[in-house]
């Protein structure tokens, strides 16, 4: 497998660990690139696939408490329905024969409420697992919700998730605002489009003016109650202008998602080109989030 293509397939890759009663570990992969889970105990010789495929994702596969959760849509569905599955650690074979079998995804949660859901994420949070994402296609608004409650059919966004704070993009990630001053509690904090059009370097004559195109996204952060945006950044990233330090954890959290910064030591930002001149395979992934 070519080193890129190998990158572009362990992005998807989540892996959950298990240990039963007698005190065996599991290991499952979920591999989302081929909507498949490879499983293997301690002590076997190879990994096992499974013989059924996940369903159509709407989000990379998550783990928690050592089980695979994952999100879903059904491109059949008259109307669009949210799903959410998950994925038991192997169990014993029923022929006895001291092999283990995968039993295929169970379903959770089927909810028409979450359609608005254009970009969500599952997300360990304290001691739950939570849904978080944007609830209208705008992006002016976003919503936390409990699986837990999910599963009982309580379909009520919270409005409080104490001093945490939820990063996300292709991931999400929940961290304590006690430790990280810059860091706003109760809120979530993403990259988020904006709809204003700005004026580029370009003068188009047939115009008589500079052409214009949509403002760069932001990095902002949504207080989850009274449900306002503001900016996580000072600086804007995608701009010419080097963020200047401290850096916060917001910079270091997206400048992770950037291998080409992160791998060099960079902080992200549209004035900075890491210099890859030596060993450029390296950069992969570079311009790609998490």
């Amino acid at each position: 497998m070519k080193v890129q293509e190998l990158d572009f397939f362990l992005r998807g890759v989540c892996a959950a660990v298990s240990v039963n009663t007698a005190g065996a570990i599991a290991v499952m992969l979920g591999i989302d690139i081929k909507r498949r889970v490879a499983y293997a105990t301690a002590g076997d010789q190879r990994w096992f696939l499974s013989d059924w495929e996940l369903p159509n994702l709407q989000a990379r596969t998550m783990s928690f408490q050592g089980k695979l959760y994952a999100t879903a849509v059904n491109p059949a569905d008259k109307i669009n329905v949210y799903y959410i599955c998950r994925i038991d650690p192997p169990q014993p074979s029923a022929e006895g024969n001291h092999s283990l079998t995968l039993q295929p995804p169970r379903m959770l949660v089927k909810s028409p409420l979450l359609v608005g859901f254009g970009s969500a994420h599952l997300v360990e949070c304290g001691s739950e697992l939570m849904l978080a994402g944007f609830t209208d296609v705008s992006l002016a608004h976003l919503a936390v919700y409990k699986v837990s409650d999910l599963i009982k059919g309580r379909v009520v966004p919270l409005t409080d998730i104490g001093d945490h704070a939820i990063f996300f993009e292709g991931h999400g990630l929940c961290v304590s605002a006690k430790g990280f001053p810059s860091i706003s509690g109760n809120s979530i904090i993403c990259r988020r489009r904006s709809f204003q059009m700005v004026e580029t370097g370009d003068f188009n004559p047939l115009l008589g003016r500079r052409a214009m195109q949509p403002a760069f996204p932001r990095i902002d952060q949504y207080d989850l109650g009274s449900g306002t945006w503001s900016p996580a950044i000072d600086e804007d990233v995608y701009s010419d202008v080097t963020p200047a330090s401290p850096y916060t954890l917001a910079h270091h959290i997206f400048t992770c998602c950037y291998r080409s910064y992160w791998n060099k030591g960079l902080v992200v930002c549209a004035a900075i080109t890491p210099d890859w001149s030596l060993k450029p395979n390296l950069r992969i992934g570079g311009d790609g989030w998490m």
